[in-house]
């Protein structure tokens, strides 16, 4: 969790909001994020990240 929260910069209730469906890692690793203000991001993820994440 540490890795992703630093990967991507994500605020702790984004992190904790997070679904299964939010986290890409099939071609290119990336995760939807919803900030504040509903604003949606896209964040890529580092490959380190995407390994830790697949297991």
């Amino acid at each position: 969790m540490l890795t992703t929260a630093y990967n991507t910069g994500a605020r702790v209730s984004e992190i904790t909001a997070l679904r299964v469906g939010d986290v890409l890692l099939e071609r290119q690793s990336a995760m939807h994020l919803n900030g504040k203000g509903r604003k949606e991001r896209v964040i890529p993820l580092w490959k380190n990240t995407a390994t830790e994440l697949r297991t």
